[in-house]
């Protein structure tokens, strides 16, 4: 169920149905054109659920706003153009709620040579790319950190197991993980470029340095 907000524009109040007074959503158009916009993107990549919530939250912009910034919601000058995403193999919806009660999912997964493999995860955080999904984890079998294409899960048991510690310290070990990881491919690049470049003159090594660079 909704509160259902009615709101007086010239007294700057809105007043809930459960008795409640807020002020009006005050936002700058170019807040408004970026919370549109993000929602426009979500609502064209993100999973069913996901992509409702965003259609949901622009409606509900649109209510909040005063009338005289309502065209920024209803009719903004940007926009995020559709892309086709792969369809997800698993239900986004119980994924998103396994992150955030820290519960285990057991994964039947294929990888891109089509073998197949049976994981037990710790799910960390969803990746929206733009043709895909990722799922992040921690994979028992592996013991390490691992990122899943969610379009190429075969089947998913959503466990009521919990794994040891919180979410919140999972996440922050996954990005610490994530981070060295970059920091390795970084100084891998660097030296690649460095022996690509060795002997060159240095107008000619300067854009790979730049590139390794970052």
């Amino acid at each position: 169920a909704y509160e259902i907000y009615q709101c007086d524009w010239s007294s700057d109040v809105c007043s809930s149905d459960l008795g409640f007074d807020l002020p009006p959503l005050m936002l700058t158009p170019d807040e408004i054109e970026a919370a549109v916009l993000g929602a426009q993107w979500v609502a064209g990549r993100g999973d069913p659920a996901l992509a409702k919530a965003a259609r949901d939250l622009v409606a509900k912009i649109g209510a909040a706003v005063p009338p005289n910034l309502r065209p920024f919601v209803l009719d903004p000058a940007s926009g995020a153009a559709p892309r086709w995403v792969e369809p997800d193999s698993l239900d986004m919806a119980e994924v998103r709620t396994s992150i955030r009660s820290g519960r285990k999912i057991a994964l039947s997964y294929s990888d891109e040579q089509g073998r197949r493999t049976e994981r037990t995860v710790w799910p960390v955080a969803v990746g929206y790319h733009e043709t895909v999904r990722i799922l992040a984890a921690w994979c028992e079998l592996r013991g390490a950190f691992r990122h899943f294409r969610t379009d190429r899960v075969e089947a998913a048991d959503f466990l009521e197991e919990r794994y040891p510690g919180r979410p919140g310290a999972l996440r922050a070990a996954w990005r610490r993980d994530l981070k060295a990881q970059q920091e390795r491919d970084m100084a891998a690049r660097r030296a690649r470029c460095e022996a690509k470049s060795a002997g060159a003159d240095n107008s000619a090594a300067e854009p790979c340095r730049r590139a390794a660079a970052g």
